[in-house]
């Protein structure tokens, strides 16, 4: 998911993932939802926090983006 610069700020983020919530909720096979985000990312960071996504690992200096060291996170949260 993610969502071009003209978009962000607008509340469009938390729809789209309230909505992506409550589908993965209605199907019973889904026990729980899983992403993944660049530790530079700390807006979507939040977000996910907001919704109760948590922290499963980080991949320390995962990439490096303008010569700036970034980690990949993995977070989830149940559903089912």
């Amino acid at each position: 998911m993610g969502l071009e610069q003209p978009y962000r700020g607008e509340g469009l983020g938390s729809k789209l993932l309230e909505a992506a919530i409550k589908e993965a909720k209605a199907l019973p096979e889904v026990e729980h939802l899983d992403l993944r985000v660049i530790s530079l990312n700390t807006p979507a960071i939040k977000l996910y926090e907001k919704f109760g996504f948590q922290v499963v690992t980080t991949i320390r200096n995962f990439a490096r983006i303008n010569e700036q060291p970034v980690d990949d996170i993995m977070m989830s949260i149940a559903v089912g």
